[in-house]
């Protein structure tokens, strides 16, 4: 493999990422393998706010892995990455094709650890919001408490007796 084919494979694949952002069904096709075309999961580009941004081509045996930059809008170059992934490239038809079922099941762990890792940070922030919540709803109900006169605190049985008596006087 040489260099023009590490080159051409990045062609490749940035073509599919322009067909992708512009809806362009055919043009994304053909930037990808036969299986991937009848697997049909392809068609669903980023969110157009985020970027997918490659990095540089390297061999696999007789594929091309083109790492990918998952990046938020308008972030700088060196900025830390959303997501990551690997796209991978075989030759097909004599030219370079996207395989997105070798490329998912390449992401499948990476996108894993992304998602666990979300998923832990939504737990973590939903844990200190409902303790938050509940701290708020006691301090609620004390101050509830103090406005209705101590409505709601038990009383003792000496007022009762006393209330009662009160009562018998009156």
């Amino acid at each position: 493999m040489t260099d023009q084919d590490l080159r051409a494979a990045l062609e490749t694949l940035q073509s599919f990422l322009a067909a992708s952002a512009s809806g362009d069904r055919e043009g994304m096709q053909r930037a990808l393998t036969r299986a991937s075309i009848a697997d049909g999961s392809y068609d669903n580009p980023p969110p157009p706010e985020l970027a997918l941004v490659p990095g540089t081509p390297r061999k696999d045996g007789a594929r091309v892995l083109i790492p990918m930059r998952l990046m938020p809008p308008g972030a700088p170059a060196d900025a830390p990455p959303i997501a990551t992934f690997t796209s991978v490239l075989v030759l097909e038809d004599g030219g370079w094709k996207l395989d997105v079922i070798a490329t998912r099941e390449q992401a499948s762990p990476e996108m894993d650890a992304l998602a666990n890792q979300m998923m832990q940070q939504m737990g973590e922030a939903l844990g200190g919001a409902m303790q938050q919540m509940g701290d708020a709803m006691q301090q609620m109900g004390q101050a509830l408490g103090e406005a209705l006169g101590g409505a709601g605190a038990p009383q003792s049985n000496d007022d009762d007796d006393e209330n009662s008596a009160d009562a018998r006087r009156g």
